[in-house]
């Protein structure tokens, strides 16, 4: 993944990720269309021409930092050695490449794919008991080359494990949940083609909005009460290992579910729902890398 200068203009890749799944593709087709002189033969033309899909990775707390920086716009750097990094609402950067090896080696030549003029739509992080800490991206783009396989360098360190959860708190009191989820929406302007081009001519954010959920067993009436009096309930989420770590501050969110279900056997789970604006989201990760471009 790369963060280009000029959109749509591929670039090389500053950070590799290993996948869990992805579903990158190039979406165009031929339009048939019929015409009153012709009962029996169509005429064709080409449609829009674009790329889509999503990417699934296990999330390290070196690299990840670019993919924070392209969902959410700004961010800001401070310290040495660890850095610690803030990223924060803002203009989405132009756009950035993404380079996918699916067997390039086996296949040789320029068999690799790279997406290009790409935008974050989504970016999902979920985390269960016994899991890694997985990040589901969903990105828009404008094109897809074929390109030589590139020489990836991955990030060393392990990834995020669900033991690593350092804090999880909503309205300021501690919670023992059993899974987490948070989601950064971005509403891209995916239609802006013109006519004499097949490709879009850029994207774009038209809105935003923070979702979520939380579940753990339910003990107490607290965050049943945040939800039926719908008063403000701020959510932080962190990982860390000690030396680095990864932390979202949700300053101002509203739950959208809040009452216990019983459904079979053992404890009464309450599930969490909140939602927020991305204005009031800072995401925080310390960790070896120096900037993010």
């Amino acid at each position: 993944m790369g963060t280009e200068s000029t959109y749509g203009t591929g670039v090389a890749g500053a950070h590799y990720f290993r996948l869990i799944e992805e579903s990158l593709k190039l979406e165009q087709s031929r339009m048939f269309k019929k015409m009153l002189s012709s009962a029996v033969k169509r005429r064709t033309h080409k449609s829009k021409r674009g790329v889509g899909g999503n990417f699934k990775i296990a999330v390290p707390y070196n690299s990840f930092g670019l993919i924070l920086y392209h969902a959410l716009g700004a961010k800001g750097v401070a310290g040495v050695g660890p850095y610690t990094h803030t990223f924060t609402d803002g203009p989405l950067p132009t756009s950035f490449s993404l380079e996918v090896n699916r067997d390039a080696a086996a296949i040789g030549g320029t068999s690799a794919f790279r997406y290009e003029g790409c935008q974050i739509q989504s970016l999902k992080l979920s985390n269960a008991v016994e899991g890694w800490l997985e990040a589901d991206i969903s990105v828009l783009g404008e094109d897809e080359a074929m390109i030589a396989l590139p020489t990836a360098t991955y990030p060393t360190d392990n990834y995020i494990s669900w033991d690593e959860l350092t804090a999880l708190t909503v309205n300021g009191v501690t919670i023992a949940g059993s899974m987490a989820e948070l989601s950064i929406e971005n509403e891209l302007a995916d239609s802006r083609n013109k006519l004499g081009s097949r490709l879009r001519k850029g994207l774009g954010r038209k809105g935003s909005l923070v979702t979520g959920k939380l579940e753990l067993e339910f003990e107490a009436l607290a965050q049943v009460t945040l939800f039926q009096d719908l008063s403000n309930a701020p959510i932080v989420m962190t990982w860390g290992d000690g030396t680095r770590s990864l932390s979202f501050s949700l300053t101002t969110a509203y739950l959208n579910s809040g009452t216990p279900q019983m459904k079979d056997e053992g404890p009464i789970m309450l599930e969490l729902g909140f939602e927020g604006d991305l204005d009031d989201l800072t995401a925080t990760l310390v960790n070896n890398d120096a900037s993010y471009s």
